[in-house]
């Protein structure tokens, strides 16, 4: 329940506010505004409920501000990829390969539009995080929290509920690499 209480009030995410994210494991849930929601088709999400539900296993700090809501690091988060392949036209993004070796679906943004994509999650996501307790099995927290509120971009276990749109965002990252150098 404590998890759920605080999952439930996310804060805005202000660029090189480092204070604001602890550095302990935990469970972090970005939620999108109505704005935001409306961006990225998902104008039927209850509002109040997070689009993603993700753990870190070392320091939130690093995963959420480090990763995710970090312009240059598309290609190793889940959340700016799901993100990009629902924005791309909005934000005019150009696919490239990820640098490195990788699994192919794990593409990156070309710089310009990976700066507007950080640009358009400032705006338009609020963060909240959940600190774990010592000796607290992380993944079953986890999985526990998505299963209540059945994240839109969790998309292991969001296609009971979101089956439509499951598949449309599954599809949009499979074909996201293929438009390597599209826009």
């Amino acid at each position: 329940d404590h998890a759920l209480a605080t999952l439930s009030s996310p804060r805005p995410v202000i660029p090189g506010d480092r204070a604001a994210v602890t550095t302990v494991p935990g469970l972090y849930a970005p939620h999108a505004t109505e704005t935001g929601l409306a961006d990225l088709g998902l104008n039927q999400h209850p509002a109040g409920r997070p689009i993603y539900v993700g753990k870190s296993q070392s320091s939130l700090r690093t995963r959420t501000l480090g990763t995710h809501f970090r312009t240059g690091r598309t290609g190793h988060s889940t959340v700016r990829r799901s993100l990009a392949a629902l924005l791309q036209e909005n934000l005019d993004l150009t696919v490239v390969q990820r640098p490195g070796k990788g699994h192919p679906t794990n593409f990156s943004i070309a710089a310009p539009g990976d700066a507007r994509l950080t640009e358009w999650m400032f705006i338009h996501l609020r963060l909240a995080c959940w600190a774990c307790s010592e000796g607290l099995h992380l993944p079953v927290f986890e999985t526990a929290v998505i299963r209540h509120w059945c994240p839109p971009m969790n998309l292991d276990h969001a296609g009971i509920v979101w089956p439509l749109l499951v598949e449309r965002l599954a599809d949009m990252r499979r074909q996201m690499p293929q438009h390597h150098g599209s826009s």
